[in-house]
């Protein structure tokens, strides 16, 4: 199996994981990149790569499986019968990929992310207010008031609006960083 010391450093510049999970078939590598897209390698009996030492290549969306309409790969998203220089320049086409897809892709797992981290961080300051597990912490998040009406410590009240406010001037940065990649992309075409 290629090792990732085996790709050029630019290609391993783009590289944000690399994972060796197991393949009743062969070998497998998943190489994921920063550019929100993963790669998975397979070389073995009953793969696009057989028992010659060849090389199947499939891409997807991180963590979402394989992308078939992928336009870098061959119908299904999976292309086969790779020497291992074929394959380093495949993977290094995938690592400099981009789309308004992928672009838009990127922007909705950053803000998943943000989302995620603003509820936990919430949960966690009713957590230090005495909140235990027979309360309900949306009762409290959905109230007006962020539950001051339900017996909310100020602090803590004061503690979630101030997370929000942040995590809502980081929604928002997001947003300009997009639109400002999507104007980047318009002039470039012109």
């Amino acid at each position: 199996m290629l090792s990732i010391d085996d790709l050029p450093v630019a290609l391993r510049d783009n590289v944000t994981n690399v994972d060796f999970p197991f393949h009743p078939g062969g070998s497998a590598m998943l190489v994921s990149f920063k550019n929100g897209l993963d790669a998975s390698v397979v070389t073995g009996p009953g793969t696009y790569g057989g028992q010659s030492g060849l090389f199947e290549l499939a891409v997807g969306f991180d963590g979402e499986g394989v992308w078939e309409d992928c336009p870098l790969t061959e119908s299904g998203g999976i292309t086969g019968w790779l020497t291992q220089e074929d394959l380093i320049a495949l993977l290094g086409r995938v690592a400099e990929f981009d789309s308004p897809e992928l672009a838009a892709r990127r922007r909705d797992a950053e803000r998943g992310e943000l989302e995620a981290l603003t509820i936990a961080t919430q949960f966690g300051i009713l957590r230090l207010a005495g909140l235990d597990g027979n309360d309900n912490p949306y009762d409290y998040l959905e109230a007006d008031d962020f539950g001051l009406s339900l017996g909310l410590d100020p602090d803590a009240a004061e503690a979630i609006r101030y997370l929000r406010k942040a995590a809502e001037n980081a929604a928002e940065r997001l947003d300009r960083k997009h639109l400002e990649e999507l104007v980047k992309e318009d002039e470039a075409k012109k």
